[in-house]
């Protein structure tokens, strides 16, 4: 067995409640349907992605992360992004920091920031 600080622990995450998981609730041939192939998050989506950002904040989770890796999927990029990512834009700060633009996808969320604690550890390790 390897010491624990030898180890890399893995963290699986859904994505949040996107607007094909409502469609599917009512009939399931929705699921099928190309209208939500590539769903973007409801409402409850961004709650439970908002839920999950406290939860690694807070039990310093986020600190430990090297690497998020994420389908090209909206709904898994936005879950992504309001996991990790940092708070709303700041007042001032540049919307080229951002890490999603105010309105993307049905429910229309305020932009993401970039910055934060995680954001900042990664970019020095990426050289950006």
């Amino acid at each position: 067995m390897y010491p624990l600080h030898r180890c890399k622990i893995i963290h699986v995450v859904r994505h949040g409640q996107g607007f094909h998981n409502v469609a599917g609730d009512i009939d399931r041939k929705n699921y099928e349907s190309w209208d939500y192939q590539d769903a973007s998050l409801t409402e409850l989506g961004w709650q439970q992605a908002d839920a999950l950002h406290q939860h690694v904040v807070t039990t310093h989770i986020r600190g430990h992360v090297d690497l998020v890796v994420v389908s090209p999927l909206l709904r898994t990029l936005q879950t992504a992004v309001g996991v990790w990512g940092g708070d709303t834009l700041l007042d001032g700060e540049p919307t080229h920091s951002a890490l999603m633009i105010k309105g993307v996808g049905l429910y229309r969320h305020p932009p993401i920031s970039s910055s934060g604690e995680w954001i900042d550890r990664f970019t020095n390790l990426q050289g950006i």
